[in-house]
């Protein structure tokens, strides 16, 4: 009769990794605390699109959607750079257009820039 322990371990093994991955959110909310509060802020990266007639930076999120922030240049400065990861947090500008006329208008409210 042959032992079959090392297979047996390996499965054991790949069984539980498998398991913990699978429970693994990579979209979980990131929680930035600043003053000593809490809050959520979504993450994305900025997208210069200064080729499009009318547009600027704007932000592609995570899941997809590009947002058109009124404020991002006041808000970083010089440290605008294609493909550069954010944290930010901000508010829909329901009624508002601009001349970009590509993703949603927003105010930011917080920006972190990685």
């Amino acid at each position: 009769m042959k032992t079959y322990t090392p297979i047996v371990l390996a499965l054991v093994f790949a069984t539980t990794v498998l398991t913990f991955s699978a429970c693994h959110n990579k979209n979980k909310d990131v929680i930035v605390k600043k003053n000593y509060t809490e809050f959520k802020v979504e993450r994305g990266v900025l997208v210069d699109n200064s080729t499009l007639d009318g547009c600027k930076w704007m932000i592609k999120l995570d899941n997809g959607a590009m947002l058109n922030p009124t404020n991002l240049d006041a808000m970083a400065g010089d440290k605008l750079v294609d493909g550069r990861r954010v944290a930010i947090q901000y508010d829909v500008m329901d009624g508002v257009m601009t001349t970009c006329m590509s993703g949603k208008v927003v105010n930011l409210t917080f920006l972190k820039i990685d």
